[in-house]
């Protein structure tokens, strides 16, 4: 046979084979290739809102006016804030007892009045808008001074005698005379002459207030004598209460009288008789 019909022979015989093996044959399918799940995709963050910035303050004005009792305009007067957002802040009052504080911030707050020889006065508010408070001082009341000369009487309301003057308020059961004081105070210091029906001498001693306490002893016509035990009110120029006047015998013996104030004002605002 001719050699190229063997070689067709040949090939035609290799191709038979591969077809049955790609058939099927004896041999396994080859395994289907595993599929892998696209991955999921990364979420995207919210962004977290900006907070929204505070309200500007709104500002807030303040003003009113200072008067006196009697309604007189203070002028000169400072008004000051004293606490709250806006403490510190103060200013004087116009010709007019005015006043204004602007630019402050809404808040509670205690706010004070004062001028000098009046009484400070302390009021407290919520400072919101166009806020208005007014103001009334008081005067400051005078300090009380006995100094001057006052003139009036005294009555004895008791008498207790003892010793050699035993008897003597029987005879003399009470006394009524002229009285004068010449008075000078400094501080709470008080000196000057008293004058009971004849008998003068230099007291000395102190007022609390409205009340006086003095004392002094003396000598006339060879008699000791002596005041002290003053319980005393001053209100305005009238002086009220009572004293003791007490009367020494050289052999030993003394008269007390309590002797009580009538009628006794102040005739002048200086220590002169």
């Amino acid at each position: 046979m001719p050699q190229h019909y063997l070689r067709l022979a040949a090939t035609i015989a290799l191709a038979a084979a591969l077809f049955a093996t790609a058939c099927g044959g004896d041999n396994p399918a080859s395994p289907s290739p595993t599929v892998s799940a696209a991955p999921s995709p990364t979420p995207t963050p919210t962004p977290t809102p900006a907070p929204s910035p505070p309200p500007a303050p709104v500002a807030a004005s303040l003003s009113g006016t200072v008067a006196t009792s009697a309604g007189a305009p203070l002028a000169g007067a400072t008004v000051a804030i004293l606490d709250g957002s806006n403490g510190g802040r103060s200013t004087t009052t116009s010709s007019t007892g005015a006043y204004r504080f602007d630019g402050l911030q809404s808040s509670n707050g205690n706010v004070s009045a004062k001028a000098a020889g009046y009484q400070e006065s302390i009021r407290g508010l919520y400072i919101d808008g166009n806020a208005s408070l007014n103001f009334t001082l008081a005067a400051v009341p005078a300090t009380p001074t006995f100094t001057g000369t006052w003139r009036g009487r005294a009555t004895s309301t008791s008498c207790k005698d003892d010793g050699a003057a035993a008897g003597v308020c029987r005879v003399i059961p009470g006394v009524s005379d002229n009285l004068v004081m010449t008075l000078t105070q400094n501080g709470n210091a008080v000196s000057g002459n008293v004058d009971f029906g004849g008998y003068p001498l230099r007291a000395t001693g102190t007022a609390q207030g409205d009340r006086l306490q003095i004392n002094g002893t003396g000598a006339v016509n060879g008699i000791d004598y002596e005041y002290r035990n003053w319980n005393t009110t001053m209100t305005g120029s009238t002086m009220t209460g009572s004293f003791t006047f007490l009367l020494y015998q050289k052999d030993g013996g003394s008269v007390q009288y309590v002797l009580q104030l009538v009628n006794v004002t102040r005739t002048s605002t200086t220590a002169s008789r």
